[in-house]
């Protein structure tokens, strides 16, 4: 994906690793899927993924009564529960919104082994890579206009399955003379992990260039040094305008699901947060 949209030219995709576009929703998702779409993080729902069994009350659906009067979660909508996802969740509504397109990767048992039944080939490792350019993609040179992006992925790791996904979001074409405009990149990556599946999970963020070293020396220092001040030269980098939100909403949903995340954060966004939140809803 570049500034937001789907490159066909480079990428390779299969029926199980593919770009979701508006045709595809209008030609007709399976409903499992569009309710995976449509499920939004705590903040605006308390319905959990997937049932809980309880012997005394019987399968539980809310976050709510699984968490008991003793561990405040309370309602979905409490600011306990906004605090929870990190404020992640109104914006996680804005992308269900705004996104164009969905990354769709789904790993099912048949993929899981090279011994399996079928004979299929060992699956290999997931990359869904987003760029951006430093115009991103805006034809407008205007200082006070800025361009958003809302990168969406959806991961289905079936029972039994094996997935291993690496998100990255990385610059394109940072020496070219594009003039810089301001970015918003608000991404939502959604993962189910079934009974039984493996699921690893990295992810990077390395969009905005590289922060302008020493900046924690003082005005006086530099001066002293006969150089110039690395705080006015990071206070002139155009990537200080740029913003990245990215929520991570995972749900382990069957019995012996084991999900193993990573995270990596080395860009020179001027605000840049990634929140990720894992609902063990099995043991």
């Amino acid at each position: 994906y570049i500034n937001g949209r789907f490159c066909p030219s480079l990428s390779k995709t299969t029926d199980e690793v593919k770009n979701l576009n508006s045709a595809d929703f209008e030609s007709g998702l399976s409903a499992e899927t569009l309710d995976l779409l449509a499920r939004l993080p705590d903040g605006h729902t308390d319905k959990l993924a997937a049932e809980v069994p309880d012997s005394s009350k019987g399968p539980l659906t809310s976050l709510e009564k699984l968490s008991g009067p003793d561990h405040s979660v309370g309602k979905a909508t409490s600011q306990f529960a906004i605090n929870n996802q990190q404020g992640t969740a109104a914006f996680a509504a804005l992308n269900s919104v705004k996104a164009g397109s969905v990354a769709y990767v789904h790993a099912s048992m048949k993929d899981a082994s090279a011994d399996s039944e079928e004979g299929e080939v060992a699956s290999k490792p997931v990359l869904v890579v987003n760029a951006q350019t430093p115009s991103g993609g805006s034809a407008s040179a205007e200082d006070d206009k800025g361009v958003a992006f809302h990168p969406r992925l959806l991961a289905v790791a079936d029972d039994r399955s094996v997935l291993s996904l690496v998100q990255m979001c990385v610059d394109l074409n940072e020496d070219s003379e594009e003039a810089p405009c301001a970015t918003f990149v608000n991404g939502y990556t959604q993962v189910y992990v079934g009974a039984n599946a493996n699921v690893t999970h990295s992810f990077l963020e390395e969009s905005g260039g590289q922060v302008t070293s020493r900046v924690e020396i003082s005005d006086q220092e530099a001066a002293e040094e006969s150089i110039v001040s690395p705080r006015e030269e990071e206070a002139k980098r155009p990537a200080l305008r740029d913003t990245n939100f990215q929520a991570i909403d995972v749900h382990i949903t069957g019995d012996e699901g084991a999900y193993a995340g990573s995270i990596m954060e080395l860009g020179g966004c001027g605000r840049s947060r990634i929140s990720i939140s894992t609902c063990l809803l099995r043991p």
